[in-house]
């Protein structure tokens, strides 16, 4: 989902590009790590660079990224990049 809003008084408008699954989750004292490089829970799969590599992009770009999740329930990014 992407929305546009009035931001505060420095920025015009901000848009925001949510994204959420309905996963298993991802657990509270792992949250601090998941934009650390190569960080990751998979034995045999991935490098552990994406959610880094996201934030760095996003960030480059004068954005934000927050995260919540709720084991068993999901999981919900938040990009927020001003405009205008």
């Amino acid at each position: 989902m992407v929305h546009r809003e009035k931001g505060n008084r420095s920025t015009k408008y901000e848009v925001q590009c949510t994204i959420t699954d309905t996963g298993t989750g991802i657990p509270k004292d792992e949250l601090k790590h998941i934009f650390t490089p190569f960080y990751t829970k998979k034995e045999k799969e991935g490098t552990g660079l994406g959610l880094y590599i996201v934030k760095s992009l996003v960030e480059q770009n004068n954005g934000r990224i927050s995260v919540e999740s709720e084991v068993g329930k999901g999981t919900c990014f938040k990009l927020r990049f001003s405009i205008g």
